[in-house]
């Protein structure tokens, strides 16, 4: 049985919704001023006054003031140095509290679960997505091994994979056991931590859709709030922390490793065993040195790869130069780069396998 793994970035999201990382604080402005995040419009206000006051810095160094990734690496290094205009310690931890959960309110407004037929439906693309895994495991005479990496904090795909009867496994726990592979390299707004020894603990989806769901039968969409849940969710008999457990995507991540290096380690071992790759809405910002080491440690095994694609709407060339330069001459010999969203992307691959069954 071939391998096949999906490699998900913020364009894959984009279509159920989600903003891209270079309009996201547009989005959060934008919530903030119509009043749709009322209930912590004081984090969005501190986080913006944040933005704000690093205009200073901006005069001596480039900082790239209106991508969400640049901002939460920039709050996290003024974390680690104790240094930031005009804030103490004790209040940059609040900036970098805030802004985590500024990320987490925008995605959880951006899209919802709505009932239709008596049923549950997540985000329509992403039950395309889970129509398509379900073709190549359990449908196509050619069988496929599934596994998912994503850079994406939202529940889009879980949602897409949970209605399809597709089990999620987040291998939180090296030892973790079936369903399909969801390996969330930047953590996820269902993943709570152990306020006393670290450990992230994955709400499950059930937990969080059952309450919902019941709370608001009456409305045609409904939005999750999984972080509601940590409360109600103990570890070394302590709640939960409140926060999410979601990493900084640009910045070193070793202060991460010991609580979800074992999702990196899986993903690793996916591209290993690869066979077909496909990479769908990511563009190898120049700065994510992480996912290159990843790929290069982790793309090394005895699995003999057919096909490297990168699919994005970028025309650009910028995005296809990125990917041509982290790739080796095997690799290269596989690649193709097309230029489609997501929802194409889909239909292409469908496409793909069903011409190989004939």
């Amino acid at each position: 049985m071939g391998k096949v793994v999906f490699i998900l970035g913020a364009g894959a999201s984009k279509e159920a919704g989600a903003p891209l990382m270079g309009e996201f604080l547009d989005v959060a402005a934008q919530m903030l001023a119509t009043g749709a995040v009322e209930p912590v419009a004081s984090a969005f206000t501190n986080v913006f006054r944040g933005i704000s006051a690093l205009q200073v810095v901006h005069s001596k160094s480039q900082l790239d003031l209106v991508n969400i990734e640049a901002i939460f690496s920039a709050f996290e290094m003024a974390r680690t140095l104790e240094r930031f205009p005009g804030r103490d310690a004790s209040e940059i931890e609040k900036l970098v509290s805030d802004l985590k959960t500024l990320i987490v309110w925008t995605l959880q407004n951006s899209f919802g679960v709505r009932h239709r037929e008596n049923r549950l439906h997540g985000p329509d693309i992403y039950s395309r997505f889970a129509d398509l895994v379900l073709h190549l495991r359990d449908r196509s005479p050619l069988r496929k091994d599934v596994g998912v990496i994503t850079f994406n904090y939202d529940l889009g795909l879980d949602l897409g994979l949970g209605f399809a009867g597709l089990k999620p496994n987040y291998h939180l726990d090296s030892n973790d056991g079936q369903g399909i592979p969801l390996l969330k390299l930047h953590g996820s707004l269902n993943w709570g931590a152990c306020a006393k020894c670290g450990q992230i603990v994955p709400i499950g989806l059930a937990d969080v859709l059952n309450r919902n769901s019941l709370l608001r039968m009456s409305t045609e969409e409904f939005f999750l709030n999984p972080s509601g849940e940590f409360q109600r969710h103990t570890h070394c008999g302590v709640q939960l922390s409140q926060e999410p457990a979601i990493v900084p995507p640009t910045w070193n991540k070793e202060d991460y490793h010991r609580s979800i290096a074992a999702v990196w380690r899986r993903a690793a071992g996916e591209l290993a065993a690869a066979e077909d790759i496909f990479v769908i809405g990511y563009s190898l910002p120049r700065t994510d040195e992480f996912f290159r080491y990843l790929f290069a440690l982790g793309s090394a095994g005895d699995s003999l790869l057919r096909r490297f694609w990168v699919i994005n709407p970028d025309a650009s060339g910028s995005v296809n130069d990125r990917f041509q330069t982290l790739l080796g001459p095997g690799a290269i010999a596989r690649y193709q780069y097309l230029q489609m969203n997501f929802s194409q992307a889909i239909g292409v691959i469908q496409n793909l396998y069903r011409t190989s069954e004939g």
